[in-house]
């Protein structure tokens, strides 16, 4: 066999390729912070941001008091206090592209579980879960933090959250200690970064992240299609 015939018999592999995507979404999952700090090189939100309600006085507040309302935290390393903090920056079509990207990954990935649930004998699950996850993140790129507080954090509430169900539920026997480690780590990064001051909701966010990533690579890497 040809070194050309073997790259078109693994390309028509559709659970290579599966397997393939599902490492894809692990590596847009992890990298997006990473991105989003390298590419950040602001200490005041655009004139544009609301920034709470202290902002509606601010006629009435003195202008060193504004200037100080307007400056943005961030921790020691330089990122910001949460990923959805850099949707209000002058690149925020970065933050948009980035996250539209990865939720674009999930549906796509439940619209390859649609296509290939028998043919590929996928598990049924995946079809509908992999859906709502992408369509919530999508929800937390269009309702802005700052703009729609309650839904912003509504729905990234269900994209974490629900992976964590997702890790924790739907796994093979086998995996299940494993499974359920990464479904609690998932939460618990979270909870952390809302407690323990040096680990701000970004790192949560990210730990959170890393682990999602991980899950699809085993997935992707020790699945069968028979487990399937």
């Amino acid at each position: 066999m040809t070194f050309a015939q073997n790259i078109k018999k693994r390309l028509k592999d559709p659970f290579k390729t599966f397997r393939l995507y599902q490492i894809l979404i692990a590596i847009v999952c992890m990298v997006v912070p990473a991105i989003l700090r390298l590419s950040d090189h602001e200490n005041v939100y655009p004139q544009k941001v609301k920034l709470n309600d202290i902002d509606m006085l601010k006629d009435s507040i003195p202008a060193m008091v504004k200037d100080s309302v307007r400056h943005i935290k961030k921790d020691r390393l330089g990122f910001r206090l949460s990923i959805s903090d850099y949707a209000y920056s002058y690149n925020s079509y970065l933050f948009g592209m980035l996250l539209c990207i990865a939720a674009m990954l999930f549906i796509f990935n439940g619209a390859i579980y649609f296509k290939n649930e028998y043919t590929l004998k996928l598990n049924s699950h995946g079809k509908w879960y992999n859906v709502v996850l992408g369509l919530s993140l999508l929800n937390v790129i269009c309702l802005p933090s700052r703009d729609f507080t309650f839904l912003h954090y509504t729905f990234a509430s269900i994209f974490f959250l629900g992976n964590a169900l997702v890790i924790g539920l739907f796994h093979n026997k086998k995996d299940r200690i494993k499974s359920i480690t990464m479904s609690v780590l998932t939460v618990v990064f979270l909870l952390l970064s809302l407690v323990l001051k040096p680990l701000t909701l970004l790192w949560g966010e990210w730990l959170s992240l890393i682990v999602i990533a991980i899950h699809f690579i085993l997935e992707s890497k020790f699945t069968s299609l028979k487990q399937r």
